[in-house]
């Protein structure tokens, strides 16, 4: 069974620039996305391109690789509740009121978590588990070492993504919302009580470990990547 824990590892890589060492991790993070999402976008008949600005505007991209090769991950951006722009993003587009209240009925700190992605390769017990609660189970490791109240998942259904959520404690606050590719999804939210509380998944010791293990990416930042070592001076 391959749930050992030298099989698996995640990443923690930021959505662009990172420090120059990590570039080719991050080019195959990005490869494995956009594999699979231009695969998808056939498979639901989306006449559209899977533009880079979907994986490069993330704040990080979580990252499960087996054996050193990227087999699936999820984006996070973090949000504010009580900023202006929180509720005219995109990714609340088919949202209604209620939803984002129930959301942010903890705190307004929320991770908006999406695009799960699984390489066909990774898919069913092919790895030796279900890489697909794998998955979602570093997804929640991300959110519970996080300051955020509260993390969001609209989850595809034709994928059983709902499914996983709700063996990981995940809160249902809506089902068959159109999701505006075609397909529909149910609305999850993840609160700290309720995912500590619930009954312990199978695979939360692994988890915890490779979350223990991360490899994580750094940020490199605007100042180092665009401006001159004696600018760099006066800016710091």
């Amino acid at each position: 069974m391959a749930n050992q824990k030298k099989d698996f590892s995640y990443v923690m890589c930021p959505g662009s620039q990172p420090l120059k060492e990590f570039n080719e991790i991050h080019k195959q993070i990005y490869k494995c996305w956009h594999e699979v999402w231009e695969k998808t976008f056939e498979e639901l008949k989306i006449e559209k391109k899977v533009y880079s600005d979907a994986f490069t505007r993330q704040d990080y991209v979580g990252a499960l690789f087996f054996q050193n090769i990227c087999v699936g991950m999820s984006f996070f951006r973090w949000a504010h509740r009580e900023r202006d722009d929180f509720s005219r993003d995109s990714y609340f587009e088919n949202w209604q009121a209620q939803h984002l209240d129930v959301l942010c009925s903890q705190g307004p700190d929320i991770i908006v978590c999406s695009n799960y992605t699984l390489h066909p390769l990774a898919r069913g017990n092919q790895l030796g588990l279900s890489t697909k609660d794998l998955l979602l189970g570093m997804i929640v490791e991300t959110f519970l070492n996080s300051q955020a109240h509260a993390m969001t998942g609209a989850v595809r259904k034709s994928r059983k993504v709902n499914e996983v959520c709700s063996r990981w404690g995940a809160t249902e606050i809506d089902q068959d919302i159109p999701s505006g590719y075609g397909d529909m999804v149910d609305i999850m939210a993840f609160f700290k009580d309720q995912v500590r509380n619930h009954p312990r998944h199978e695979l939360k010791a692994l988890a915890e470990d490779l979350w223990n293990e991360r490899l994580h990416i750094p940020r490199v930042s605007p100042e180092a990547e665009y401006l001159a070592p004696s600018q760099l001076k006066k800016v710091s």
